[in-house]
């Protein structure tokens, strides 16, 4: 139940994101800049007088100081403690104060959160959570498994940022492999999301090589 509300606010989260790109307002200042700047020439068309559109990036500096606005204006709403992931944090911090809080239901949150890749917030959100799991439950397979893929979360297979983050993800497990309380959980863990990726249609042959070793390891020595 904790986990579905603070999904629910991790949807909104989505949902403002998805929004907030449709209508261009997370471009780049240098694009809008070039955007207003290429609709600003040619003046005359036929019959028509084009007008150029005036926006604030395009005003420049000199121009926007001598304009009164107030603190809660000129926030970027995005930077609003709600749309830093406040909400579904708050619903984590209350139920990792119940009773039935353990490594296991903190993964939940954990492999909930990693399902919105889009919200910017989440690497904040995640390293919360992490946070919380390293000094609670440290030496516990739930806690490692989510630190060694948290490299590889929003990263997809295909990609050329892939191999490195593997790299530090792999490094991650060589660590925890000596900290961890029972090494089989934490194999069958690791088990489950490199099978996953090797399962990727058109992955890269070099990548297979070394998941597929990584496995073969799980599978003889435990982890």
């Amino acid at each position: 139940m904790w986990v579905q509300y603070a999904k629910l606010e991790m949807i909104f989260l989505a949902k403002i994101a998805a929004r907030r790109r449709v209508l261009g307002l997370d471009a780049p200042v240098k694009a809008v800049e070039a955007a207003a700047e290429e609709k600003e020439e040619g003046g005359f068309e036929g019959d028509e007088i084009k007008f150029p559109e005036f926006k604030a990036q395009s005003l420049g500096q000199s121009a926007m100081e001598g304009v009164k606005v107030d603190g809660e204006a000129k926030q970027d709403p995005m930077n609003t403690p709600a749309l830093q992931g406040a909400i579904p944090l708050a619903i984590f911090d209350d139920a990792a104060k119940q009773a039935f809080f353990n490594a296991e239901a903190a993964q939940c949150f954990f492999d909930m959160f990693t399902l919105f890749t889009q919200v910017a917030c989440l690497p904040k959100v995640l390293q919360h959570v992490l946070d919380v799991m390293m000094e609670r439950f440290p030496t516990e397979a739930a806690t490692w498994d989510c630190y060694v893929r948290m490299p590889l979360v929003g990263v997809s297979p295909l990609t050329a940022e892939f191999p490195g983050q593997l790299g530090v993800a792999l490094g991650r497990l060589a660590e925890g492999k000596e900290k961890v309380r029972v090494k089989g959980q934490l194999a069958k863990k690791t088990a489950k999301w490199v099978e996953k990726v090797l399962a990727t249609e058109g992955l890269d042959e070099g990548i297979k090589t070394v998941l597929e070793v990584t496995l073969r390891k799980l599978e003889w020595s435990g982890l």
